[in-house]
């Protein structure tokens, strides 16, 4: 996260670990990790979460051209995973690199239609209970991650029901 991006966003009690599977050209919190405020750690599924919390909030980043694949050709494997984060997180989150209007426009390589795409969200939605976010580019979506984590930290701290609209009333930290 770029230093102006950090002055709009609040410090975070817990450390943000970063799945090590995460490469490192790709992986978001680069200064975080730098400055010890995250750390690399083996994630079950998913490639972020907050230290302690992770049975309460993950993502899995996709920059578009990795979505696409998981719509097509590895479709399967992708579906296990986020069965995987259904089972080990109350609220899991997809964050897309990317905006709708690129896949309507196909703004990526291969065969898969725009439709498969839109109704491969909704239905994991649905049958996995994952939470889509589309982030634009890759430091908007570090900046939203950073924020969910300050918002679902701070709901812990205050001993509030994080995930009441999820439909998990009665997890707590």
């Amino acid at each position: 996260m770029t230093a102006a991006a950090r002055t709009h966003t609040a410090a975070l009690e817990r450390s943000i670990l970063v799945d090590s599977r995460e490469h490192p050209g790709h992986c978001w919190f680069q200064q975080a990790l730098a400055d010890g405020t995250a750390r690399r750690a083996t994630l079950k599924t998913g490639d972020y979460s907050l230290d302690g919390l992770e049975h309460l909030v993950l993502i899995e980043r996709k920059a578009l051209g990795d979505l696409i694949g998981c719509v097509g050709y590895a479709r399967d494997r992708f579906e296990r995973e986020l069965a995987r984060m259904a089972d080990e997180t109350a609220i899991p989150w997809l964050v897309i690199e990317a905006i709708p209007a690129q896949v309507e426009m196909r703004g990526y390589r291969g065969r898969v239609a725009p439709a498969a795409v839109f109704g491969s969200l909704a239905a994991w939605s649905c049958d996995f209970g994952i939470r889509v976010w589309w982030g634009g580019a890759p430091d908007a979506c570090e900046r939203w991650a950073h924020r969910l984590f300050g918002a679902v930290e701070r709901r812990v701290e205050r001993g509030d029901n994080v995930f009441r609209a999820a439909g998990c009333v009665g997890l707590t930290a």
